[in-house]
């Protein structure tokens, strides 16, 4: 990604930067996470004793499914709105850019509503193919209601 550190100790009152990039790559998201295409649009207003950064994150990017650990791509978008005081020389735009990308990560992201994950026993992808394997869970605290019943 290119240099996204803006130098802001030249703006004057009401003047705004606007800038767009079409492919942003993000080096340092998750471990499981990586960005595959982002654009991202934002300006940069000088106000009377703040800055104010506006803009907005959109793309994809791949990561893990929760269930199943196969790689799949996730759409996001995100909304940067963030004011700096006066006295800042220089803004990071694009660690405020992975920040907002990584707080749209859903805590557990599934490649599919209907995915049905890996098999406890034997680690299959049940998406893929099915086994053979007992998924009965037995228990033993209910064991004397279980005598009770019969």
């Amino acid at each position: 990604m290119k240099n996204l550190q803006i130098d802001v100790s030249g703006l004057k009152d009401l003047e705004k930067i606007e800038q767009s990039v079409e492919e942003c790559r993000l080096n340092s998201l998750q471990e499981s996470v990586s960005a595959h295409t982002l654009k991202a649009d934002f300006s940069i207003t000088k106000n009377a004793d703040s800055f104010l950064l506006n803009g907005s994150v959109s793309g994809q990017i791949e990561i893990s499914c929760s269930r199943c650990l196969e790689t799949f791509r996730l759409p996001i978008t995100a909304k940067l709105n963030k004011v700096y005081p006066e006295s800042t020389v220089l803004i990071d735009v694009e660690e405020e850019i992975r920040q907002e990308v990584i707080l749209t990560i859903p805590v557990k992201p599934l490649c599919g509503e209907q995915c049905k994950g890996l098999c406890q026993i034997c680690g299959i992808n049940r998406n893929k193919g099915t086994c053979n394997c007992r998924q009965e869970f037995h228990d033993p605290r209910w064991d004397d209601l279980q005598k009770i019943i019969k």
